[in-house]
């Protein structure tokens, strides 16, 4: 849905944690540091699949793990 014409290189940082302590289900966080455009209807189709006020504050770190990962074609 959201494309990116330039997959050279690709700059993020990930995370794999369990989003709730009762839960099982891992989440795996993907930021890039250059953002990806989508047009408007794009995001009115997102706004339209998610729940509303589906969010918390940020949480402690503790003890889990944040990788970096710079990848790149040489």
């Amino acid at each position: 849905m959201i494309s990116h014409s330039d997959r050279s290189t690709v700059n993020s940082i990930s995370s794999s944690n369990d989003l709730l302590i009762i839960c099982t289900e891992t989440v795996h966080w993907f930021v890039v540091k250059d953002a990806i455009t989508a047009s408007k209807e794009q995001i009115d189709m997102l706004h339209k699949l998610m729940p509303k006020n589906n969010f918390r504050q940020i949480q402690p770190l503790n003890k889990r793990t944040i990788f970096s990962e710079i990848v790149s074609d040489l």
